[in-house]
């Protein structure tokens, strides 16, 4: 137990040190009901009572007690964690000298399971995609601050067995712009980015969307890959920049209606406009010609696809998927490297390509298919997977063709003649009815 003296000679040290308590009350409580939690690392945990109530005592074990360094983590996590007051956070309540625990963190006890254990109990699309939120909005929160988790992984996001609701958890490896101090690489390997196992990198709100994109692939193993693909990224700059866009970009996959036949509406529209082109071409203004054809792209762009909803994929399955992936990219790679040794110039050139590339995803889907087992539920799934890939390259490459410049807008600027735009315009013609 900790005399008034104790107290007293506690709670001076912590105030010359810059650590203050939220509620001077904790300095002369006493816990009881002690009960150790497991904690691999340097620190020790224990639940406790007081006041009626259970709290988590978060300490260093008896080793790592009297090291400098570590007694600073703990301060610099207590410091972090004093400036989080969120509903999906675990709560601080002080930072005191217990007799038991010794110096530590008094934290608010959450019942619950960590996010690996809870996913064994398979609960629902609905409920996960809930829990993905509510940490979407947790980090958003502690980003916000210029905090940086830095330790994200399924053992720190506790799942409430009241609700089902998310609170993140240990910040013993956090960073912020503010602190000067213990900036050394850290992070759980399988979890951190790149950057964080470098030493002298700077890290920021990046290095957490890419552990919130192999959380995602545990969340959802066969949804919203593309998605966790782009936070992967081994080069931060290809990330999303922040948690708000790739939540953005989580919300828009999930509202993707899943009906197949609009691509096919879609490839069919762009057909008969493209066959058409040169008639309208003589009849009317160039204007409306390239308004057609403006129309025709948005259609190709705007087209939906559909996600993938069974629950998984034998390991064949998902071979037949990654070679997909491999394949259909390599459809549109001529057309990525033609533009980049700028031998692609104008837009309507550049798009003209996008014609045979439907076709020839059409032409290897349905050749796969013929290997399929027709009555098999991966046969159906087939379609919509190529669909879902074809989109995602789609969305790399109209990204890039959006840069060049449009040969029509520099004909009516004077600056192409009309034989350079007839040309540019034939040429795109034939480009798109020659595999017609």
């Amino acid at each position: 137990m900790l005399t008034q003296n104790d107290n007293n000679a506690t709670e001076e040290s912590l105030s010359s040190s810059g650590i203050v308590g939220l509620d001077d009350g904790f300095y002369a409580a006493t816990f009881s009901d002690y009960e150790c939690l497991p904690n691999n690392g340097f620190n020790m945990m224990y639940k406790a009572k007081c006041y009626g109530k259970w709290f988590v005592l978060k300490g260093l074990k008896p080793e790592y007690a009297s090291q400098a360094v570590y007694r600073r983590l703990l301060d610099k996590e207590f410091d972090l964690m004093v400036q989080l007051t969120h509903p999906h956070i675990v709560s601080v309540v002080a930072r005191m000298r217990d007799a038991v625990v010794g110096e530590c963190i008094v934290m608010e006890y959450i019942d619950g399971v960590t996010l690996a254990e809870f996913l064994r109990t398979k609960p629902s699309a609905t409920v996960r995609w809930r829990i993905m939120g509510e940490l979407l909005d947790a980090l958003t929160y502690v980003h916000a601050k210029q905090i940086v988790h830095r330790d994200l992984k399924p053992s720190n996001i506790l799942i409430t067995h009241n609700g089902a609701h998310v609170k993140l958890i240990d910040f013993g490896l956090s960073d912020s712009d503010s602190h000067a101090i213990l900036k050394q690489p850290a992070g759980s390997r399988e979890y951190a980015a790149p950057e964080q196992l470098v030493g002298n990198a700077k890290i920021d709100c990046r290095a957490d969307v890419y552990a919130v994109g192999k959380l995602l692939g545990l969340l959802f193993p066969h949804r919203y890959r593309c998605v966790a693909r782009r936070c992967t990224r081994a080069k931060r700059e290809q990330r999303y920049d922040n948690i708000e866009l790739l939540q953005k970009a989580l919300v828009r996959w999930r509202r993707l209606p899943r009906v197949l036949m609009m691509v096919a509406t879609a490839m069919a529209l762009a057909a008969v406009v493209a066959v058409s082109l040169y008639e309208r071409h003589v009849a009317q203004s160039v204007p409306d010609v390239v308004s057609v054809v403006d129309t025709v792209v948005m259609v190709q762009r705007d087209t939906v696809v559909v996600e993938k909803q069974v629950q998984g994929y034998t390991s064949a399955e998902q071979a037949i998927i990654d070679k997909a992936y491999r394949d259909i990219s390599a459809m549109l790679q001529p057309a990525f490297q033609a533009i980049d040794k700028g031998e692609i110039v104008y837009y309507e050139i550049a798009n003209a390509q996008l014609f045979s590339f439907y076709k020839n995803v059409q032409k290897y889907t349905n050749q796969v298919a013929q290997t399929l087992d027709k009555h098999s539920l991966f046969y159906h799934e087939w379609f919509n997977a190529t669909v879902v890939i074809q989109a995602e390259i789609l969305n790399q490459y109209t990204s890039k063709i959006d840069a060049l410049p449009r040969a029509f807008e520099l004909h009516q600027q004077g600056k192409l003649s009309e034989a350079e735009f007839q040309a540019v315009f034939d040429l795109a013609r034939s480009l798109q009815t020659s595999d017609q």
